[in-house]
């Protein structure tokens, strides 16, 4: 059985939508072009999306002592991470309580404590207010009640994610399904060996849609395409989706991105691209292809994991005409680059598709801000991932919630 979605609004940009869907017609639609460009919808999706996620920061190795931290804009907001004591991370919206400067400008680096530029108020590691010039503690009011204003941050085998909303359910239990399968990797003693960050040109759902869908791969990426399975994949992904919990919608399979027949990593020739292997991986395990893949929705984040390297992708919304896209590449932590690996044979299929998807959100994007645009059917057999994606969305943002049945 396949699905529409057929929505109706009130005026435009006003209340929220009441989507519906018919499970006995043939497809489903995406959101109408206002949800694309409207501020007023951008401002509600940080409160009914982007609050309501655990987003993926960055791995421990990007916070090697006490005091790394790290900055970054999430959705109209200036954020800040740091490491504490042990592996106690902290995360605060980068904002001075006296005037509202950001205490932190650099984008990384290591401090002591955090000093706002503007009038030099001090704040400790763990967002209290250590120090003000000219005005001692109790003498006008309590430092105490000046703390920076914290957010919520926690890390999974060695990953680290952050959640701006109140009373987020426990990172550990919503990627529970998840442990054993990663764990076998053993992640956490692996680094960072390269990153790129892009400013793109396009709302963030218009990223997100394309990450959700290889309906457009066999057009459009040929290496992807000589890789990965992209007929299995797409089979396996009908089954990934909860349609339960779309507040927790982590979806994956045990495979990932499958690999094509003798592959052993996700690289360019089939052959394994570091000679350090991670976790419990051996040379069986690489000639079958192993690989695991946690997809997050809405807001797209994706990380695979292969025997000799895992690489993730995440999506920051900036406003409601720009994106950022974040790759990294993590290897063993003990292997060396030019001795272990090469970085060019490391980043070659995916960064060769991420060019070539650039190219595509931002022409895309410039079809969805004409006036005369309006989405077109999404068929679920050829776009399954679209599916949980828009349906997700929807539940998030308080439309009506879509029939359990499976097609």
């Amino acid at each position: 059985m396949m699905y529409i979605c057929t929505s109706t609004y009130g005026p435009a940009l006003l209340g929220t939508p009441v989507t519906t869907i018919d499970l006995s017609q043939r497809y489903f639609t995406l959101p109408p072009r206002e949800y694309y460009v409207s501020g007023q919808i951008f401002a509600e999706e940080f409160d009914k999306v982007f609050s309501r996620q655990w987003i993926y920061v960055g791995h421990k190795s990007q916070f090697p002592q006490r005091g790394s931290f790290m900055t970054l804009d999430f959705a109209g907001e200036k954020l800040l991470i740091v490491r504490g004591e042990e592996n106690q991370f902290y995360g605060y919206f980068n904002v001075c309580r006296h005037r509202g400067y950001p205490v932190c400008e650099a984008e990384t680096g290591t401090a002591r404590a955090f000093v706002c530029p503007y009038h030099m108020w001090r704040y400790e590691l763990h967002g209290s207010l250590k120090s003000v010039p000219k005005l001692r503690d109790g003498e006008f009011f309590d430092y105490q009640d000046y703390r920076l204003e914290k957010i919520n941050v926690a890390t999974w085998h060695g990953m680290i994610f952050f959640h701006i909303g109140a009373d987020p359910a426990l990172l550990s239990t919503v990627l529970s399904g998840f442990d054993s399968d990663v764990a076998y990797f053993e992640i956490e003693g692996t680094h960072l060996a390269h990153e790129v960050k892009l400013d793109l040109e396009a709302n963030w759902k218009v990223s997100a849609e394309n990450f959700n869908e290889c309906y457009h791969c066999p057009g459009s990426h040929p290496t992807f395409c000589r890789v990965v399975d992209v007929p299995r994949m797409q089979n396996e992904a009908q089954s990934w989706f909860n349609p339960d919990d779309a507040v927790n919608a982590f979806i994956g399979g045990n495979t990932g991105m499958p690999l094509t027949g003798g592959w052993q990593t996700l690289s360019a020739d089939g052959n394994l691209i570091s000679g350090k292997l991670l976790g419990a991986c051996t040379s069986e395990d690489a000639a079958v292809g192993l690989n695991v893949g946690i997809n997050l929705l809405p807001n797209y984040f994706y990380a695979g994991f292969y025997v000799d390297h895992w690489w993730a992708q995440s999506i920051f919304p900036i406003s409601p005409s720009r994106s950022r896209m974040v790759f990294r590449w993590y290897v063993r932590e003990d292997a060396v680059e030019d001795r272990d690996y090469i970085l060019e044979d490391l980043l070659r299929v995916t960064q060769t598709t991420y060019l070539e998807d650039i190219a595509l959100i931002e022409k895309t994007y410039q079809g969805v801000m004409s006036r005369k645009y309006s989405p077109g059917p999404i068929v679920a057999k050829n776009e399954p991932l679209m599916y949980s994606y828009v349906s997700t969305y929807w539940s998030m943002m308080g439309a009506s919630k879509r029939s359990n049945s499976k097609w």
